[in-house]
């Protein structure tokens, strides 16, 4: 009998297929892991400003701020307020032209939302996305 030196075209098709059926799994998640973690950067920028105009509300003489360098702006947030109220919007852009916003209303309630379609806790997606 004669031995064997190698592998035979069949297993190396085995072993290709068994590479490419990993491969198929992993991309997709590790896809959903990235995106979701740009959702997760972006609410947490919105946050840390969220936090800080509230204490500028406060001390400031109730007015949402039209200015975020003051407060710490990570650079990629945009305000817009009312003047001379207690509500505005902060908004911030991530991945492929989504955005996360958080609203203040006159009473002081943040909401927010964002429209990535991944649902990350303190900030539902849109609803009809």
């Amino acid at each position: 009998m004669k031995k064997q030196k190698g592998f035979s075209l069949v297993e190396l098709l085995i072993v290709v297929g068994i590479i490419g059926a990993l491969t198929a799994i992993a991309v997709p998640a590790y896809t959903n892991q990235k995106q979701k973690a740009e959702v997760i950067t972006a609410v947490t920028s919105l946050k840390a400003m969220r936090s800080a105009i509230d204490i500028s509300i406060v001390d400031g003489g109730n007015n949402f701020p039209t200015d975020l360098t003051t407060l710490g702006d990570p650079g990629n947030v945009v305000i817009s307020g009312t003047p001379a109220t207690t509500s505005g919007t902060l908004s911030v852009s991530f991945g492929n032209s989504k955005t996360a916003t958080y609203s203040r209303d006159t009473d002081g309630i943040w909401t927010c939302e964002q429209d990535s379609g991944i649902e990350v806790d303190g900030c539902p997606k849109k609803t009809g996305s």
